[in-house]
């Protein structure tokens, strides 16, 4: 009972996962065909750099948290308020640098307005911090509701400024704020407000950071590894160019959503993970095999879908943007390798080696963006992000070998990945124009992926003994 029970909230997080996702692909359609490309392109780099400071001001804090809720010992409320506080104090400290920075620089009005509004999200985003107890007490279902009504929230003020013609990059931004305080107080309030009944704790923040530093580096760098690109194309081909660029590489970052939303589910599991064993061995195998095949599925999606997608939700003036979305397709069977094997080696507590994984992947894109964005454009571009993405996962396969002695495929994945990587190549070469014959073959590989994704759950090893705690709620006194 109890495994079915985890599998319902898994199946039911995914539906809420899927249906935010669907209105933040929407969000970004309307958002790209009234800003246009140019604008579009100064949007993208306040989200990028926004995102990079919501992990600077959550400073590893959420993973640690999660990570000793999953372990059981002090109530929750005494976990939760370091976090809290941590969340809360390095948010408002951003927020007041933010402040600085535009009085210094003094940028356009309108410019300065979005990024205010955006920077109002980082002390927000201490609300959120509840995340930590809804993934640790396997309410997965309810993170991924309030994720749902934030785009929800989002979508609906940005189609009403749409309508009205009032869409500008400050309301954009201001959607994407408003959004990220209704999810955050939504999460709060379902977790009883845990962590704010009482004052903050200063000492707690403190000793909490010295736990999370080495995480907290690791997901710094990786935001920047990821968020850094768009930086890097629009210094090279202008704003225009980082619009087009970050049309197609936004529809990439949303399907994240699908390892993000798999994996905690099953975080918990990977805490009691026991290398040695032959049931850890094999958990992790069908684990990491699942996720890369599922990839792979997701790339024959991506390029069979782009020119209809790109076509539906961006219009004609991004056109140039089809054989970027098709190119970073590639990329999927390694990033969801390497979420894997991210979660693996966090849930392990080995924090520094999930650091040197995000450092190799922030100097590959460092490296890589610039040269090939010169030398190919927005091409270039594309495979650039398919290259950061195998650096990545291949570093992290060899620390994950040579930390834990575990394998993330056989052979028989191998196979299992050819025929969506042949159809990957095929649509690529002689790509689907009409858009109704694309999006139904997408849409008919993603759905395989999401079959395989759902796989994923029911392939672990049964729960008996010690494993049942991945599967059972932690009750704290």
């Amino acid at each position: 009972m109890q495994g079915s029970s985890a599998l319902f909230q898994s199946a039911r997080a995914v539906l809420f996962r899927a249906a935010s996702l669907g209105g933040a692909v929407f969000t970004q359609a309307i958002c790209a065909r009234g800003l246009g490309p140019t604008t579009y392109g100064s949007y993208g780099v306040i989200v990028a750099n926004l995102q990079i400071a919501t992990q600077v001001a959550d400073l590893g804090g959420e993973g640690v948290t999660t990570r000793l809720l999953g372990k059981g010992g002090p109530s929750s409320a005494q976990i939760m308020r370091p976090l809290v506080s941590l969340r809360l104090a390095v948010g408002t400290i951003l927020l007041v640098c933010t402040v600085l920075a535009l009085i210094v620089l003094r940028p356009a009005e309108g410019l300065s307005g979005a990024v205010l509004i955006g920077a109002l999200s980082l002390p927000l985003g201490s609300l959120a911090s509840a995340r930590a107890s809804l993934v640790a007490t396997h309410r997965f279902d309810r993170a991924q509701a309030a994720l749902l009504l934030n785009a929800a929230l989002a979508l609906a003020i940005i189609s009403a400024a749409m309508a009205t013609g009032q869409l500008s990059l400050l309301v954009a931004v201001s959607a994407m704020t408003a959004g990220t305080a209704l999810s955050g107080v939504l999460m709060a309030t379902w977790t009883g407000w845990a962590g704010w009944r009482a004052a903050i704790d200063p000492g707690g923040a403190r000793s909490l950071l010295r736990m999370s530093a080495p995480l907290a580096g690791s997901l710094i760098v990786g935001a920047a590894a990821t968020r850094i690109p768009i930086t890097i194309v629009v210094s090279v081909l202008g704003a225009a160019g980082a619009g087009l660029f970050y049309g197609a590489y936004k529809l990439f970052d949303l399907a994240h959503a699908l390892p993000q939303n798999v994996l905690p589910t099953v975080f918990p599991w990977l805490v009691h993970l026991d290398p040695a064993t032959e049931s850890g061995r094999d958990g992790y195998r069908r684990l990491a095999t699942g996720l890369v095949v599922a990839g792979g599925w997701l790339a024959a999606a991506f390029a069979s879908g782009a020119p209809g997608v790109v076509r539906v939700l961006y219009g004609p003036r991004f056109d140039a943007a089809v054989p970027v979305l098709a190119t970073v397709g590639w990329a999927m069977p390694m990033l969801l390798l390497s979420y894997a094997q991210g979660n693996l080696l966090i849930a392990q507590g080995r924090y520094s080696d999930q650091f040197r994984v995000t450092t190799v992947s922030a100097l590959a894109a460092v490296a890589l963006y610039p040269t090939l964005s010169f030398a190919a454009g927005l091409g270039g571009a594309a495979w650039a992000a398919v290259a950061c993405e195998f650096a990545t996962a291949s570093v992290g396969a060899a620390l994950v070998w040579g930390r834990c002695r575990l394998v993330p495929a056989r052979g028989s994945a191998v196979l299992a990945l050819a025929p969506p990587l042949v159809l990957t190549a095929a649509f690529q070469e002689w790509p689907i124009h009409s858009t109704a014959s694309g999006i139904a073959v997408a849409a008919a590989c993603g759905c395989v992926s999401l079959i395989l994704l759902a796989r994923v759950l029911s392939a672990l090893p049964s729960p008996t003994g010690q494993d049942t705690a991945f599967l059972q709620p932690v009750e704290t006194q």
